[in-house]
């Protein structure tokens, strides 16, 4: 069964509010949500030398729509795989658009701006004019190209604004 719900969070990570279906992915009220500490429901938390590099390189950047995917921990212990879209709000706020399917396995956490999916998928396209049709390495670039347009679109078609 897929949910989707949104959560708005402050430029340092705190919740500030949520929808109902958000809150019924992450199994909690809005009041235990913004009692939460930032990251509290991450069930494999990132490198913290790679999550500084990521949050680094994002800040000197214009901010840009970022998607991946992850697993995370309820209150109850059950790890619910997701995928979500966090996109900077004209309020400094961002907005993070979550989705899962409870029957989907475990995810890695990935994060990843839309540009760079847009820009590798630019250049497995590129690639694949420089490579003869029906090798396997044109049969991969195919499927790798599939792979991140289904990505490009997941990340384009999540967006959404909260009342």
């Amino acid at each position: 069964m897929e949910r989707t719900g949104w959560i708005r969070l402050d430029e340092h990570g705190a919740y500030l509010d949520a929808d109902e279906g958000a809150l019924s992915i992450l199994g909690v009220t809005l009041d235990q949500l913004r009692k939460s500490e930032p990251g509290a429901f991450s069930a494999q938390p990132l490198d913290p030398v790679a999550a500084q590099a990521f949050r680094d390189a994002w800040e000197r950047g214009d901010r840009q729509t970022l998607a991946g995917s992850a697993t995370i921990a309820r209150p109850d212990g059950q790890d619910v795989p997701i995928s979500f879209l966090i996109e900077p709000q004209p309020d400094s706020t961002l907005l993070a658009v979550i989705k899962t399917d409870l029957s989907a396995p475990p995810r890695p956490t990935a994060i990843y701006t839309v540009a760079e999916v847009l820009r590798a998928w630019r250049d497995a396209e590129r690639r694949l004019q420089e490579v003869l049709a029906d090798t396997p390495e044109w049969i991969e670039l195919q499927a790798r190209i599939a792979e991140l347009r289904a990505e490009y679109q997941r990340a384009v078609g999540r967006s959404a604004t909260p009342p």
